[in-house]
């Protein structure tokens, strides 16, 4: 029979191992689908306008950017999102907190763009990969 000071001993040296485990298997793993080359995972909300298929709430997904062109899918299985880029506010860029998809909210950043349709949205990306997104975003248009 254990007493109740090694049971608290084992769950204090067992909560990190849980968390870290937990932490992987429960980040959405976006279904299925693979983040590869030239493609980034990043988040989506409308400010001002009508999208359809997208609303004031964070979501989640993977995207290419093609000129100024993002095409964008939430799932394998769900539709393809195809948004013309018109303008995008690199100097505004800013913390994106409230993003239930993303375990670490404070390391994402939201870039505010406009469509072609006139429609203003926010596109969040992990601070890692903002520069590789800004990047192909310039390459694309050069």
């Amino acid at each position: 029979m254990r007493t109740f000071g090694a049971t608290i001993l084992l769950v204090v040296l067992l909560t990190p191992v849980v968390g870290l485990v937990a932490r992987r298997l429960l980040r959405p793993r976006l279904h299925g689908m693979k983040v590869g080359p030239g493609t980034v995972e990043f988040g989506l909300r409308v400010i001002e306008g009508k999208i359809p298929g997208l609303s004031s709430h964070w979501r989640h997904g993977v995207g290419t950017v093609d000129g100024n062109q993002l095409t964008w899918r939430r799932s394998p299985f769900s539709a393809t999102l195809t948004l013309h880029i018109v303008s995008l506010d690199g100097m505004r860029m800013r913390t994106a907190p409230g993003l239930e998809w993303l375990t670490r909210s404070l390391e994402s950043l939201a870039i505010p763009a406009r469509t072609a349709d006139g429609a203003q949205i926010e596109i969040a990306v992990l601070r890692r990969d903002v520069q590789r997104f800004l990047d192909q975003l310039r390459a694309s248009r050069e």
